[in-house]
């Protein structure tokens, strides 16, 4: 896993991705990704509901659960900040566990911003499954997690390109893909963006928390 983590993450700076360093995973997705980041020095890993990270239950997680201690102490000395989004209706991931997930990261020392959003069920994110999406949580728990990838830019700007020739006509060249949450993070400059990591708490949406 940490393996094709890191050849993922060459793969994207090879690209020009820059030198940041995240992962974005969902339910057992993101078991994988504090996983990751138990054993990779990531700049952030963004927890979407991750299910069986205290005890075991899965197969990643039967020897080594990535939130036991150990692991809890692995992200704090990679500097990892954690954004976790959660349903307080989530079977998987129930409210009792989550505090439990935030007091084993707030004493490993690692940077945390744990979101929950009440009577929102598990999976809430996948716009597939209508019959527990739930789009105004989504269009939040988005909005921070490119607000938190963002950061991540912030903290690795990209090297200066040369200027590239003006687009005549008949030539068109594809382009980048923007984040919705580059240009917030930008508008409070490098300084503000790298405090709000050195404390824990990302650049956050407006709107209801629904902590």
């Amino acid at each position: 896993m940490a393996a094709d983590t890191a050849a993922a993450l060459g793969v994207g700076a090879a690209l020009g991705g820059g030198a940041g360093r995240a992962f974005v995973g969902f339910s057992v997705g993101d078991h994988l990704g504090l996983l990751a980041g138990t054993r990779l020095p990531l700049d952030a890993v963004v927890a979407c509901y991750p299910g069986w990270t205290l005890e075991g239950g899965t197969p990643p997680a039967d020897d080594r659960p990535p939130l036991a201690e150990r692991g809890a102490a692995a992200l704090a000395a990679h500097g990892t900040a954690v954004l976790g989004l959660v349903g307080a209706d989530d079977h998987v991931v129930p409210p009792e566990q989550w505090a439990r997930i935030g007091e084993r990261l707030t004493a490993a020392g690692v940077r945390t911003d744990l979101v929950s959003y009440p009577g929102v069920p598990h999976g809430f994110l996948c716009d597939h499954r209508p019959a527990t999406h739930r789009p105004a949580e989504s269009a939040d728990a988005f909005a921070r997690i490119l607000a938190a990838l963002a950061a991540v830019t912030v903290l690795h700007p990209r090297p200066p390109t040369a200027p590239t020739a003006p687009l005549t006509a008949g030539r068109r060249r594809a382009g980048r893909p923007s984040c919705a949450g580059r240009q917030a993070a930008g508008d409070q400059g490098s300084s503000g963006v790298r405090g709000l990591l050195r404390t824990g708490a990302f650049p956050s949406p407006a709107g209801p928390p629904g902590r």
